[in-house]
Order: C-alpha cells, then sequence, then structure tokens
C-alpha cells in the first residue's frame, strides 16, 4: 500500500538515484538501502541550504543595488533641479542685463542727438555772427609793404 502513495520515478529523478533502489526500498528496505537513501536526501538537503543562502546573499546584493540606485536616482534628480534653478537664475540676470544694456543704449544715442543739436546751433549762431560781421570792403589778404 505504500508503494502506491509514493511517486517512486519523481523521487528517484529528484535524489538522484535510480527507480530499483527507491522501489526495493519500500519493498523490503535494508539498512543499505536506507542508508543510501538517506545519504542522498542529506546531499539534497545539503545543496538546498547553500542554494538558499546564496539566494539570501542575491536578495541582500539585490536590496542593496535597488537602495543604491534609488539614492544614486535622486542625487541626480537634485542636481538636475539645481541646475535648472541656475539656469532660470542666469536667464534672468541676462534679460536684465539686456534691459539694462538697451536703456544704456538708449540714454547714449539721446546724449548724442542733444549733442549734434547742440553743435548745430552753436554753429549756426557763430556762422550767423560771422555773416553779421562780414564786410566785402574789408581786405581779408593782409596788406603787402612795398620797397
Amino acid at each position: 500500500m505504500a508503494a502506491a502513495e509514493v511517486d517512486v520515478t519523481y523521487v528517484s529523478t529528484h535524489l538522484g538515484l535510480s527507480e530499483s533502489t527507491i522501489s526495493s526500498a519500500l519493498e523490503g528496505p535494508t539498512v543499505d538501502l536506507v542508508k543510501s537513501i538517506l545519504q542522498a536526501i542529506a546531499a539534497k538537503a545539503y545543496e538546498y541550504n547553500e542554494l538558499y543562502s546564496e539566494k539570501l546573499q542575491l536578495d541582500i546584493e539585490l536590496e542593496t543595488t535597488a537602495r543604491g540606485a534609488e539614492a544614486q536616482c535622486a542625487a541626480f534628480k537634485a542636481s538636475a533641479d539645481k541646475a535648472l534653478k541656475d539656469l532660470e537664475e542666469v536667464r534672468r540676470k541676462l534679460q536684465d542685463e539686456g534691459m539694462q544694456r538697451l536703456s544704456l543704449v538708449s540714454m547714449i544715442q539721446r546724449v548724442f542727438d542733444l549733442s549734434a543739436d547742440n553743435m548745430q546751433n552753436q554753429l549756426g549762431k557763430a556762422s550767423s555772427e560771422r555773416c553779421k560781421s562780414f564786410d566785402p570792403r574789408r581786405r581779408i589778404l593782409p596788406r603787402r609793404s612795398r620797397p
């Protein structure tokens, strides 16, 4: 009855033993058969523990890597946010300086215009004064002295 309840093929494949060894142990167990089955079970248990230990180590490494990546991502985001803030500040300063430049150019243009108007007015006054004082009968050339 016990033989019908056990999947001999699965157990033999899992333990790495032949089906006949498992079947013999079910039908008439001997000390050697039981010992060989227990040794196979112990080997699988050790293998399982090693694999489980590796799995735990890999889980820890994965968690560490994930947290490190999250921290690095947060640092990159903070750096990008700071760079955007700095860029916005530089743009604002550039715009302010551009407005100041335009204001200075406009002011300089007004000064040049006023200066040009002032010079024309002064030239106009001077030439009109010269015109008023011009006497065509007056000699322009100096007189030569006679020998």
